[in-house]
């Protein structure tokens, strides 16, 4: 097989795990939350009942449910941004193509949203593509410094982007 389409795998891979992730109805999808939520208010409690931290913190904490779910949004993204850029990283010059693939998974997280309102107990929110794009955005300033200090440092992501051109 091809080296520069084994690029494209880990991609295809991501994007079918996260279409099954919102395909799933909200009461299996919640289901599957309840592990990391109950960890968490665990934590939750312990953070309660301490005198020393700050009041702000605990109020980011009232909700497992909420904090866990849009983690796992954020760090979806994240990793949806990554693939891409590993996928394309080699097209055109890299700073068009930054913006290009961030332009792309904000679109990606519209979609995603529109397409979650037509499954059962699913609805589609403007605040979660907020929340992906906050994702997007992360994963875009990780694989810009992983990039350029591969540049810069000639490292083996270096040699694989030189090597696949």
């Amino acid at each position: 097989m091809n080296r520069r389409l084994l690029r494209y795998i880990p991609l295809i891979i991501w994007v079918i795990v996260m279409l099954s992730l919102s395909s799933r109805p909200a009461v299996i999808s919640a289901e599957d939350s309840k592990p990391f939520e109950q960890s968490l208010s665990v934590v939750q409690e312990k953070i309660k009942s301490s005198e020393t931290l700050n009041v702000n913190f605990k109020v980011i904490l009232q909700s497992p449910k909420y904090l866990v779910r849009k983690t796992a949004h954020v760090i979806l993204y994240c990793g949806l941004y990554m693939w891409t850029a590993f996928a394309f990283i080699f097209e055109t010059k890299r700073y068009r193509k930054y913006f290009k693939i961030l332009l792309f998974c904000i679109l990606y997280a519209c979609f995603d949203e529109v397409y979650q309102t037509f499954i059962p107990g699913r609805t589609g929110l403007v605040q979660d593509v907020l929340i992906d794009s906050i994702g997007t955005v992360i994963g875009c300033v990780l694989t810009v410094i992983a990039v350029e200090i591969s540049v810069i440092k000639k490292t083996k992501l270096y040699s694989l982007i030189i090597e696949t051109r």
